[in-house]
């Protein structure tokens, strides 16, 4: 890509980020350089970059690096950024192109084992291994749709060789360049490249004050159906050999939880499973995060799922999640479709729109409260031997 669409998307003049030029010397001698840059955006993230070509090869990682063999991520390829971004730590103001906090999560060297690195980009399939202060071990990126060219190709982000250790909380939030956490960086003031102070907040990672902002709506909303917000039988996934293909699928990871239906009104929310069995009471926490999302009425479809401190998913994990005496795993919800929204009756819409509103609305939400991405792929039987290989639980289209 160059660095044409990186300083295209910034003002140099309103960001502290460097404008950085391409260079093609200081991989000599030596093993390129990798990083890894948790951000606090409109929503948390990690970018993923790679030394490549004398820029940065980046990708967002929305959930983080898995840490168990065969656990895959999305990873989308977004714009080369410049050498320099690999010590860029702090805060981007409001009003440019990725406001918010940036902290040096981690940093090392890696080498490709499957050629040279940019052949490896080309083909769509890097074989990693990182040497870096907490990331240590083998990851597999995998091309899914698009080309080693293209901003926003959508790639799987998989853990290969052997299982890694879980970050501990205390390394989780601590930068490896200042050991600050990332509400210590969203703190600090420092001067514009005016001089000025530059007006930095931490509303990237504190929760916003006051009421919750009501989602913007379609403009053709007002066209659909009224429906009070009530239990919808949700639709059930039939067992094939091979996927379907073609340009109107798409397709996402399956979850290895309990399928979960909130309903959303102004006044409570419940929580009903697929046979409009109340959930709420056997796991609270998750009731009470969806009820704060940013709307007063709403219907979703989703998975309850308990992962552990190393982020693996488990339908055992989960069932045992109310035992006494067991130590209580984390537990997220996957929402995948929006139904119902401020008392009007999505059902009607493409999936594809009710999810571009599910993720609007679940972006200002609580954190347990996750978007399941889209996996777009030319080839989903490329994507399932993959995940087989790797002993995901599946893949739906």
């Amino acid at each position: 890509m160059g660095l044409n669409r990186y300083q295209a998307k910034r003002n140099f003049e309103r960001t502290t980020e460097p404008a950085g030029k391409e260079s093609r010397s200081r991989m000599k001698g030596r093993d390129p350089l990798f990083v890894v840059q948790k951000h606090a955006a409109r929503r948390l993230h990690y970018d993923f970059r790679l030394e490549m070509e004398g820029v940065l090869k980046s990708w967002a990682v929305p959930r983080g690096f898995p840490m168990r063999k065969g656990e895959g991520r999305l990873a989308v390829q977004v714009e080369d950024h410049p050498l320099d971004y690999a010590d860029f730590e702090g805060n981007i103001a409001a009003g440019n192109y990725g406001a918010g906090t940036v902290m040096v999560w981690d940093r090392g060297v890696y080498q490709v084992r499957n050629g040279e690195p940019l052949e490896a980009l080309k083909a769509g399939k890097i074989q990693l291994t990182l040497a870096g202060e907490k990331l240590k071990g083998d990851w597999t990126l995998v091309r899914m749709r698009g080309s080693g060219k293209d901003e926003k190709a959508q790639w799987l982000l998989l853990k290969s060789g052997r299982n890694s250790p879980p970050i501990s909380a205390r390394a989780e939030n601590k930068s490896v360049l200042t050991q600050r956490t990332l509400e210590d960086i969203a703190a600090a003031e420092s001067p514009d490249r005016k001089g000025k102070r530059s007006a930095q907040t931490s509303r990237a990672v504190a929760a916003p004050k006051g009421r919750a902002p009501k989602p913007k709506l379609p403009a053709n909303t007002r066209a659909l159906p009224k429906a009070k917000p009530g239990f919808i039988p949700p639709m059930k996934c039939e067992l094939v050999r091979k996927l379907p293909e073609g340009r109107e699928w798409i397709y996402e990871i399956k979850f290895d939880g309990v399928r979960a239906l909130p309903i959303k009104s102004e006044r409570k929310l419940a929580l009903m499973s697929r046979n409009a069995k109340e959930l709420g009471a056997k796991y609270p926490e998750v009731a009470e995060a969806l009820a704060k999302l940013p709307c007063r009425e709403a219907v979703l479809d989703g998975e309850i799922v308990a992962i552990d401190a190393q982020g693996r998913s488990s339908f055992q994990m989960l069932q045992a999640y109310n035992m006494v005496g067991r130590a209580k795993p984390v537990i997220l919800y996957y929402a995948f479709d929006l139904l119902n929204l401020e008392g009007r009756d999505l059902t009607g819409l493409p999936l594809v729109k009710r999810k571009e509103m599910l993720k609007a609305l679940l972006a200002s939400g609580p954190e347990s409260i996750r978007f399941s991405a889209n996996i777009e792929a030319d080839s989903p039987a490329r994507v399932v031997k993959e995940m087989k290989a790797r002993g995901l639980e599946g893949l739906v289209a």
